[in-house]
C-alpha cells in the first residue's frame, strides 16, 4: 500500500511539473494550436564573436545527432530515458536534436550533457505534453519556434542559430505530420522559411515520409547510401533525415545506431565547412 501511494505521489509530481512548464510556455505564446503558420523569437544575441586574422578557413567537424526519443519509451512502451541520455553522451554529438521530449524530460536531459539549450512545446497531449529540444556545445545566438499549420496533432520548428568558424549555422529541428496531405502543406512552409535564412543550413528531424527531396538541400543519408535504410522500427522506412544546404558545408559521415530505445533510430553525420579563402 505505501509502495502505491509512493508511486501516486511520484506520477502526481511529474505532471504538476510538465503543467508548470506548460504554463511557462504560454506566457510567451498565445496560441499552442494553429490553422497557420506561425513564428515566435525566443532568444536572441546580438553580440558575435569577431572574426579571426586567419587566411584558411579551418575545416573544422561538427557531429549532429537527431533522435526521436518517443517520450522516453520504447517500442514496447518501456522506460528507456536513462539510457538514452548514457546513449546521447557516448556518442558525444556537438549538437543534439531530439523529438518527443517531455518537459521535464528536457530538464534532466539538459543537467546531465550540461550544455546550451532550446527546448518549445508544439503538442499538448493533455497533461503530458511534448515538443522539441536542442542541445549544443556552442552558444545560441538565436532561437525561434515555427508552429506549422495542423489539423491534427500540432506539428513545428526548432530554429537555433549559431556562430561557428566565422560563419552563421542554421540548425532545424523539425517534427512533421503523418498525414499526407498535411505534410505537403507543413513542407511547403518549411521550404518557405528555410529560403529566407542566411548562413549554412542543417535540417534533421522525424518528417514521416520515405525518400523526401527537397529543393536545394541534400539528403546525408541518401548520400552515403543509406537510401534503403531504417530508422522506423514499426515499419521498416527512413524517415528521420539530415538535410545540408548545398554549397559551404558537406557530409563526411553518416550513421544510422540501431539500439532499441525508441519507436525510432537515431542518425549521427559529421558536418564540415568547404576550405576557403578568406580576404584580410
Amino acid at each position: 500500500m505505501k509502495l502505491t501511494k509512493k508511486i501516486v505521489f511520484i506520477l502526481f509530481s511529474i505532471v504538476l511539473i510538465n503543467i508548470f512548464i506548460c504554463i511557462k510556455q504560454d506566457q510567451k505564446f498565445k496560441y499552442l494550436d494553429t490553422k497557420q503558420m506561425k513564428i515566435y523569437n525566443l532568444y536572441k544575441d546580438d553580440l558575435v564573436p569577431s572574426l579571426n586574422s586567419k587566411n584558411i578557413q579551418e575545416s573544422a567537424d561538427m557531429k549532429i545527432m537527431s533522435f526521436n526519443i518517443h517520450k522516453g519509451r520504447n517500442e514496447k512502451n518501456k522506460y528507456t530515458l536513462d539510457s538514452t541520455i548514457k546513449l546521447i553522451k557516448e556518442n558525444n554529438a556537438d549538437i543534439v536534436c531530439l523529438q518527443e521530449v517531455l518537459g521535464f524530460q528536457d530538464a534532466k536531459i539538459k543537467k546531465h550533457l550540461e550544455n546550451n539549450s532550446q527546448f518549445i512545446v508544439n503538442q499538448r497531449d493533455n497533461l503530458f505534453s511534448h515538443g522539441l529540444a536542442i542541445y549544443s556545445k556552442y552558444p545560441i545566438v538565436e532561437s525561434n519556434q515555427i508552429l506549422l499549420t495542423s489539423n491534427g496533432e500540432q506539428r513545428g520548428l526548432l530554429h537555433v542559430t549559431f556562430y561557428i568558424n566565422n560563419k552563421y549555422v542554421n540548425v532545424i529541428n523539425a517534427h512533421l505530420a503523418i498525414n499526407t496531405d498535411e505534410r505537403k502543406v507543413q513542407i511547403d512552409e518549411m521550404m518557405n522559411y528555410i529560403n529566407g535564412l542566411d548562413g549554412e543550413v542543417i535540417l534533421v528531424g522525424d518528417f514521416n515520409q520515405t525518400n523526401l527531396e527537397l529543393s536545394k538541400l541534400v539528403d546525408v543519408g541518401k548520400y552515403h547510401g543509406y537510401v534503403n535504410s531504417k530508422t522506423f522500427i514499426p515499419i521498416d522506412s527512413r524517415i528521420d533525415h539530415i538535410f545540408i544546404k548545398k554549397g559551404g558545408i558537406y557530409s563526411s559521415t553518416y550513421n544510422i545506431i540501431e539500439s532499441k530505445l525508441s519507436d525510432h533510430y537515431p542518425i549521427t553525420a559529421n558536418i564540415k565547412y568547404k576550405p576557403q579563402l578568406i580576404l584580410d
